[in-house]
């Protein structure tokens, strides 16, 4: 009986590194963060305002008084050039009503303090607007020293306690979005390439989880996820 279970783990862990290697060829994973450590998270995020928490496994947006909730991967966790990527992360909405999940990308410093920044002469930064306008539409923006450009618009709802799967590709050329697979837009647009990424909760509380920026050259989350169904069958077994 030992025998086997000893094949069994070896078996299981040449599948690990078959998987790993066939799926994430080439693929660097430049941030991640599961939330499931508080001290971890901590050093990795910078929260501009809002009620940020790390608990229970989440990234938990607890604020409903401003427009402009935002936490930004840290200066320190980021390179200028990482100019082309794709981000991937799991939320959940928990307030009704116009309170849509924002993805901020390309962001230069300074980054905006307050929402009235984000139309500020110093500001460049690009946003992903997830379910705006009452929870109706996607629309990715631009913002530039004063000016807002809508670069395209989808209708598109998210419901409140259920999780979706948010991916957001950057390129040198162009961006790409997508919810639970489904493209919302796909846009050829790059003022500029460099700059931070960051969290925006407009003005309602949810959850985030399971963040990762990745480099092009492959699916590190898919082999991640095969790794995590690897361990579990090892310790069923």
């Amino acid at each position: 009986m030992i025998f086997r279970k000893v094949m069994t783990f070896g078996t299981l862990m040449a599948l690990v590194f078959i998987s790993l290697f066939s799926s994430s060829a080439g693929a660097q994973i430049y941030f991640s963060d599961d939330f499931e450590n508080p001290a971890e998270s901590e050093g990795k995020w910078e929260v501009i305002t809002g009620d940020w928490q790390v608990a229970d496994g989440v990234y938990h947006q607890a604020s409903t008084a401003d427009a402009w909730l935002v936490s930004m991967v840290a200066a320190d966790q980021w390179k200028d050039e990482w100019t082309e990527y794709t981000i991937e992360f799991r939320v959940k909405p928990l307030t009704e009503g116009d309170a849509p999940v924002n993805v901020l990308f390309r962001v230069q410093d300074p980054v905006p303090q307050v929402w009235a920044d984000r139309n500020g002469p110093n500001t460049h930064m690009y946003r992903w607007i997830i379910n705006g306008w009452t929870n109706t539409e996607s629309r990715p923006y631009m913002y530039s020293e004063g000016v807002a450009e809508m670069l395209d618009q989808t209708n598109n709802v998210l419901d409140v306690g259920s999780w979706y799967d948010i991916k957001l590709v950057v390129t040198n050329t162009g961006l790409a979005g997508y919810v639970n697979g489904v493209e919302m837009f796909d846009v050829q647009h790059a003022e500029w390439t460099d700059g931070r990424i960051g969290l925006h909760a407009f003005s309602g509380m949810m959850d985030f989880d399971d963040l990762v920026v990745y480099g092009p050259g492959g699916t590190a989350v898919e082999a991640s996820g095969k790794l995590s169904t690897v361990w579990g069958k090892i310790r069923a077994n």
